[in-house]
């Protein structure tokens, strides 16, 4: 494989508070402020191939230094009122993600070879939800969002881009009896680039008893493409810097109908649920590979051993069914169960071989296991185990068509020191799974092209402390 077979060692911190402000009976306001650094000594390649000279004069391939930094801030203020008629809750939230470590690569004709990409992502939120009851039989919810995205990359042409969304939505719930409830309402957003579109949605609750649920609905979604898969040129690369990533200004907005049914048992033993879905998209934004000296549409050729596009699958089908259960046998004794089924299928794309495979990266199997006992209401004890199975690869040059299958598994527990204190400590990969010795490679060329059989890089056997305060 390209990366190091030896551990990385990091020094990662993090540190926030929330302060809850009540004013008065009825409103409240809260201020809430999280920072986290994670420091990654990458002196081996641990995390990434270190830059280095590539095959063509002039040109750079790896894209990491040996030291990496990833910055997180998070800050949200909201105000919650409830008041004789109505209630309201409202939020200005801000989010800032920088990546400190990761170099321009590329040949020799790419502007600022060899620097800091100075990868900076921000995102500001401001929106507001009213609820108001009407009469006896109806509760109508009205609100509304801002979302602007910025992001900022030297890799990318330009290399600062931004975007908002504008939405506004509302929704009745009208109980028609004491045991059956409709809901229905629509959503509305305004893009700065795809324009308008409106998304209704109805479903109906009903309870036959007070231990069961049944429902289902019909809803329709709408999703933009990111920022940076907007740019008519490069905006990543992936396998240690070798496989460019190119946008797409062609690319549409993604629409869905969604169909889904499902009943839950609840009782003071045990829960079960299950879930069936159908989603239909239109327009489906996705990723296209292409190998050396392909044509790339708006590009060119690919002049690396691989290429990838954004694009849109024209239709694809999600099918599925999620179950949940969990059952406390004892007192203090929980346990919980989680699985997802999805099966994927491309209808109509532009590349027309994928037609009637997954859509690439799809996971169809999802597994989740968790237990916990409380020892006199403060000391919490858990483990916990995650499968994921069957994530679709795509057609590629080595013999195989679906990721290796991961297992993670962490433990951990929780102290209550009192009402206001308490400690938490937690392994993850307990088993300290390594997702770097399964690179596979295939002829390319005089040389040879490494793939990872794992869909990302896991970090190894790790523990976290943490101590929470509630004033």
């Amino acid at each position: 494989g390209d990366q190091a077979q030896s551990p990385t060692k990091a020094n990662n911190f993090n540190i926030g508070t929330r302060i809850s402000y009540l004013a008065n009976d009825y409103n409240t306001f809260i201020f809430d402020i999280d920072f986290s650094r994670n420091h990654y000594d990458n002196k081996q390649g641990q995390l990434g191939t270190i830059t280095s000279p590539g095959r063509t004069p002039g040109s750079l391939t790896g894209g990491y230094a040996d030291i990496m930094e990833v910055d997180k801030f998070v800050t949200y203020l909201s105000h919650e009122g409830v008041y004789e008629n109505f209630s309201i809750t409202s939020g200005l939230q801000y989010n800032r993600v920088s990546n400190d470590g990761r170099e321009v690569v590329g040949q020799s004709t790419q502007p600022f070879l060899g620097e800091n990409r100075d990868i900076v992502a921000e995102d500001i939120i401001l929106d507001t939800k009213s609820v108001i009851p009407l009469g006896q039989s109806h509760i109508l919810s009205v609100g509304g969002e801002y979302r602007l995205e910025k992001m900022q990359d030297k890799i990318a042409s330009p290399t600062n881009f931004d975007q908002y969304l504008l939405a506004i939505f509302a929704e009745d719930e009208y109980s028609i009896k004491d045991d059956l409830r409709l809901t229905f309402g629509a959503r509305y957003n305004h893009h700065e680039i795809f324009g308008n579109n409106v998304s209704p949605r109805a479903y109906v609750v009903y309870n036959p008893t007070n231990e069961l649920t049944l429902k289902g609905g019909v809803s329709t979604g709408f999703r933009t493409p990111y920022a940076n898969r907007l740019i008519n040129g490069t905006y990543s690369y992936s396998g240690q810097g070798r496989f460019p990533t190119y946008g797409n200004p062609d690319l549409k907005e993604e629409t869905s109908l969604n169909y889904e049914i499902a009943a839950i048992y609840n009782n003071d033993l045990f829960y079960v649920s299950a879930t069936g879905f159908l989603t239909n998209f239109k327009d489906k934004i996705s990723s296209q590979s292409y190998n050396n000296s392909e044509p790339i549409p708006g590009i060119g050729t690919c002049d690396a051993d691989r290429c990838s596009r954004a694009i849109n699958h024209g239709k694809v089908e999600y099918k599925g069914v999620e179950l949940g259960a969990g059952i406390s046998p004892l007192d203090n004794l929980n346990v919980n169960f989680a699985y997802t089924y999805l099966d994927t299928e491309v209808k109509e794309a532009q590349d027309r071989s994928v037609i009637g495979k997954p859509e690439q990266d799809s996971l169809k199997h999802n597994i989740m296991l968790k237990t916990e006992y409380s020892f006199y209401n403060k000391f919490t004890p858990w483990i916990k185990g995650e499968w994921q199975i069957d994530r679709y690869m795509g057609d590629t040059n080595i013999n195989r068509e679906y990721y290796k299958d991961i297992f993670l598994a962490s433990m951990g527990v929780r102290y209550d020191i009192n009402k206001q204190w308490s400690i938490n400590a937690a392994i993850y990969n307990l088993f300290d799974k390594s997702f770097t010795n399964g690179w596979e490679s295939y002829a390319s060329g005089s040389g040879s092209t490494w793939v990872n059989t794992y869909n990302r890089i896991e970090e190894g056997r790790r523990m976290y402390i943490s101590i929470n305060g509630n004033f």
